[in-house]
């Protein structure tokens, strides 16, 4: 039967498996282009603080229209705007923001 480690100096093993308890992205906000793209990472700790790196995360953006998440945590902008990208796993979220700006394609200056 498996059961929850109490304690952290006891080894994750079949008998004591330890449970996500917190999940850092990062970075914890960025800023990108519409069309470009950033890399965000995620790490998820268990109720004392030991990383965890044989988890499943799932990634998500509250507004799609602004900013895409891939399966490995690559945003990509859409459109100008703010979005948040969410890695969860078993249950457990963290957040980062990303904020989206339109790229300019030049500026004309005429004489006054």
């Amino acid at each position: 039967m498996l059961g929850w480690a109490t304690a952290c100096d006891e080894a994750a093993t079949e008998a004591h498996v330890h449970g996500v308890d917190l999940m850092a992205v990062s970075p914890e906000v960025d800023t990108t282009f519409v069309g470009q793209s950033v890399q965000f990472a995620v790490t998820a700790k268990c109720h004392c603080g030991d990383t965890l790196t044989d988890r499943t995360i799932t990634w998500q953006s509250s507004n799609p229209a602004i900013a895409l998440v891939s399966a490995t945590g690559v945003v990509t902008g859409v459109s100008r705007g703010v979005a948040v990208i969410n890695a969860i796993s078993e249950g457990v979220s963290g957040a980062a923001g990303i904020s989206v700006l339109a790229v300019v394609d030049g500026v004309t200056i005429e004489p006054a």
